[in-house]
């Protein structure tokens, strides 16, 4: 990964999302362990990208997945596929 802060256009983030081949289709909550990661996405991906259908889970995701019927929603080859698109 690259080291210190920058920023994307829409271009940019539109090419990281598609990467990631969400379904803009399904349900997408964002999610992380402190929420302010979480917010961001909620903004990228709403407000940005067009996705009709987010919300934001402002709780963790260790607390979201301490039951096994809570559905969990990743990119189609995982997060090394997300992971090679930021790097």
């Amino acid at each position: 990964m690259r080291a210190g802060a920058y920023y994307l256009d829409k271009e940019g983030l539109s090419s990281r999302i598609n990467t990631a081949e969400l379904d803009r289709n399904a349900r997408t909550i964002t999610f992380c362990n402190t929420g302010h990661w979480a917010a961001t996405d909620w903004f990228v991906l709403s407000e940005v990208a067009g996705f009709d259908n987010v919300a934001m889970y402002d709780g963790s995701m260790a607390a979201w997945t301490i039951s096994d019927s809570r559905p969990v929603q990743l990119a189609r080859r995982g997060l090394e596929r997300l992971q090679e698109a930021l790097d």
